[in-house]
């Protein structure tokens, strides 16, 4: 698993990719689960990894009142039509 994992150009690219690259070439009983747990124990892995955020901010009222803010969406040119609108 070196060469797809620890080496320079292999690049520490966590678990899904290394099981990808693996599987293009090579296949055993198990390898999932040894792929994963060989990336977990990877120290160089769990130093660096980014760890996002699962969640969204939650929706608020920016406004006090209705109409205090108000968008238009503006699209040009339009056909004109049969009645003469736009």
């Amino acid at each position: 698993m070196y060469e797809f994992h620890d080496c320079p150009v292999g690049g520490h690219r966590g678990m899904n990719k290394t099981y990808r690259a693996i599987k293009s070439q090579y296949s055993w009983l198990n390898m999932r689960r040894e792929v994963e747990e060989y990336v977990k124990q990877c120290r160089s892995c769990q130093v660096k990894k980014m760890v996002t955020p699962k969640h969204k901010a939650p929706m608020e009222m920016t406004a006090e009142h209705p109409f205090d803010k108000c968008y238009l969406d503006i699209v040009d040119p339009l056909p004109v039509t049969q009645g003469n609108n736009k």
